[in-house]
């Protein structure tokens, strides 16, 4: 019997999650636009 969850879904709705959670905490910061857009374009 497979697992009802898919371990690449989990791993994708985790790195989605984490996506996210990332911008929002970079857009709720003090830091330059230009430092957040620099953050952004960094490969992960």
């Amino acid at each position: 019997m497979q697992s009802p969850a898919n371990p690449e879904r989990v791993v994708f709705i985790i790195h989605s999650t984490y996506n996210s959670l990332f911008i929002f905490y970079f857009n709720t910061t003090s830091l330059p636009k230009s430092s957040l857009s620099l953050s952004l374009s960094l490969p992960p």
